[in-house]
């Protein structure tokens, strides 16, 4: 009995067609701020630029050893690495200085004017901002 309806399940699954919706095209996914920006101005202020180095990193591990007499733990381990890298200031403020051109660099080449902020602070867009030199 079980067999013969396991046949019938797998002849009707064989013989009805099955309903087709046709040739599925996607549209666009998600809000239309993620489609490829276009610009009107090629003017670019950078306000800031700040890289993240990591000079130092600690790591620690264990591992529980079995139980022993009196449901003591037996035989646990524990180790424990600290890593410090001593880079001079001047080393990585030359890394920075480097990226920080090859950054530059990269705008200029897609068409970008990168401007100075003296030049910014006289636009529309940050009228009313006050401008500091030193943050």
């Amino acid at each position: 009995m079980k067999n013969s309806i396991y046949l019938f399940v797998i002849l009707l699954g064989i013989l009805t067609n099955a309903q087709t919706l046709g040739d599925f095209k996607p549209g666009k996914a998600g809000p239309k701020s993620l489609s490829k920006p276009t610009f009107d101005n090629k003017k670019m202020y950078i306000a800031d630029f700040t890289i993240h180095y990591q000079v130092y990193n600690e790591e620690s591990a264990s591992k529980k050893g079995g139980s022993g007499i009196f449901g003591k733990v037996m035989g646990a381990a524990k180790a424990s690495l600290a890593v410090g890298l001593d880079i001079p200031e001047s080393v990585l403020q030359n890394i920075t200085n480097e990226v920080y051109s090859n950054f530059v660099s990269d705008l200029k080449d897609k068409g970008f004017e990168v401007i100075a902020g003296n030049t910014a602070k006289n636009t529309k867009f940050f009228e009313g901002y006050n401008c500091s030199e030193n943050i």
